[in-house]
C-alpha cells in the first residue's frame, strides 16, 4: 500500500453492477499509529486497522474488528476464508480514495476492500448480483 501513489491506478469493483475496472487513485492517506488486527488467509497475512471495510460474502461490508474464522471474503475471482484473526500491534496504516467505486482489491488473494471513505449503504450480499 505505501507504494502506491496519487495518479496510479488499481482494480476496483462497482458494487452495484459487478463491474471491473482500473481506477484512478485520487489521494492516499497515512495515519502514524493506528490498533491493527492481522487477518490470515491461506499462506498470506494482510493487516488493516480495526474499522477497516472488507467485503464478507453473504453480508456485505464488514469492519476488520468484526472478522471472525471461516468467514469468506470476497476477491476478483471467488472468495477466500479468514483463517485467523489477532491483534497487532500499533503501525502506521495507508488507505487510498479510488475514483468513482471506492473499492479497490488487497493482498496476492486480491480481496474486496473499501477505500478511506465511508461504505454507501447497499442491499447487495454479493457484488454486482441482481436480486430478481
Amino acid at each position: 500500500m505505501e507504494r502506491i501513489a496519487s495518479g496510479d491506478r488499481v482494480l476496483a469493483k462497482n458494487i452495484e453492477t459487478g463491474e471491473l475496472a482500473y481506477k484512478v487513485v485520487l489521494h492516499t492517506t497515512v495515519r502514524e499509529s493506528s490498533p491493527i488486527t492481522k487477518l490470515v488467509i491461506d499462506d498470506e497475512t494482510i493487516q488493516a486497522t480495526e474499522g477497516h471495510h472488507f467485503w464478507v460474502s453473504g453480508r456485505g461490508w464488514t469492519k476488520t474488528r468484526e472478522l471472525a474464522a471461516e468467514q469468506p471474503l470476497h476477491t476478483a475471482i471467488g472468495a477466500v476464508r479468514v483463517a485467523s484473526t489477532e491483534p497487532a500491534e500499533s503501525a502506521p496504516t495507508y488507505n487510498l480514495v479510488v475514483a468513482d467505486f471506492d473499492t479497490y482489491f488487497v493482498g496476492k488473494s486480491g480481496i474486496l476492500s473499501h477505500d478511506v471513505l465511508p461504505p454507501k449503504p447497499t442491499n447487495k450480499l454479493v457484488p454486482g448480483l441482481n436480486d430478481d
